[in-house]
């Protein structure tokens, strides 16, 4: 959960490429968090990623249907 965490941080506080690799898949922790996915979700829309942004707001609302930030 160190990188979610990180991530969520990096992200909290303006730095969205580094958030975007803390909290890309390939770290265990972020595919099992809806607040991951919706934060890489935030970050990559930042960054005008808009389609990869969706498809994580997609998983986070599939891991938890009343995510309520992920379907904003």
């Amino acid at each position: 959960m160190a990188h979610t965490d990180l991530g969520i941080y990096l992200h909290d506080h303006g730095h969205a490429e580094e958030a975007i690799e803390k909290l890309s898949p390939g770290h265990p922790d972020q595919s099992e968090y809806p607040e991951a996915l919706n934060d890489l979700g935030n970050a990559l829309a930042a960054q005008g990623r808009l389609d990869e942004a969706i498809e994580n707001f997609r998983k986070a609302i599939q891991l938890n249907p009343d995510y309520r930030e992920a379907l904003e």
